[in-house]
């Protein structure tokens, strides 16, 4: 019995410092390819799982951006995967599944067999809208996940899918505001925006011209 009890204790522990390294590199990265990239390595380690790899919802398709643990052939052949109905049943109902190869759609059942893998387990990334994309976890062997790990791994999903929202929604923010820049820029005429108190907070660049200062200066 005490064996039972420190075993799920250094269980918990574990999950814990996994979910602590997970939320530490969503907060610190720079880019969504190296917070993915930590995600895999962690939850690969921490679930003893030979492999793992993320697809992204693009259209009608499931597409492998990240993966660590599999062959470059692997990458080439399985690159895009169809979202069929039933993958988009599972993403919706947003809960981890395991499967053997030989059922573990949309992965192929062959190409998971070039790689040694007999089982993987599936787990929805989801958005706040809309699921974004699908965790796989692929394993040599045959493990029975616990209800608390397979919670942990809904857990991580839901929150890798809202680092992702929020790197897309950042993404368009600067995509706007750089337009908006080229705009007030390409403008022939002198243009400048300020304050409430006059102070001035942008120069287009045929002011700054007329000028002959550098934008700070003005």
């Amino acid at each position: 019995m005490l064996l039972v009890v420190f075993g799920e204790a250094r269980a918990r522990g574990q999950r814990l410092k996994v979910l602590r390294a997970l939320t530490e590199s969503i907060v610190l990265a720079q880019q969504q390819g190296g917070m993915m990239e930590d995600a895999l390595v962690e939850l690969r380690c921490l679930t003893r799982s030979k492999a793992a790899w993320f697809r992204l919802v693009e259209g009608g398709n499931l597409v492998a951006t990240h993966a660590v643990g599999v062959s470059q052939d692997f990458l080439r052949e399985a690159s895009c995967a169809e979202l069929t109905d039933s993958v988009s049943q599972m993403l919706e109902r947003g809960k981890p599944v395991t499967a053997l190869r030989s059922a573990a759609s949309p992965e192929d059942a062959r190409l998971l067999k070039a790689e040694k893998l007999h089982g993987v387990v599936m787990v929805p990334v989801l958005g706040k809208k809309a699921p974004i994309g699908l965790l796989v976890l692929g394993s040599s062997g045959i493990r029975k996940l616990t209800v608390e790990e397979l919670e942990f791994l809904e857990t991580c999903g839901r929150q890798l899918g809202i680092a992702i929202e929020n790197f897309r929604l950042l993404e368009q923010a600067l995509r706007s505001q750089r337009q908006w820049r080229n705009t007030f820029d390409s403008v022939h005429d002198i243009i400048l925006a300020h304050d409430a108190d006059f102070r001035i907070i942008k120069a287009n660049q045929t002011l700054l011209e007329q000028v002959e200062l550098p934008s700070a200066d003005v």
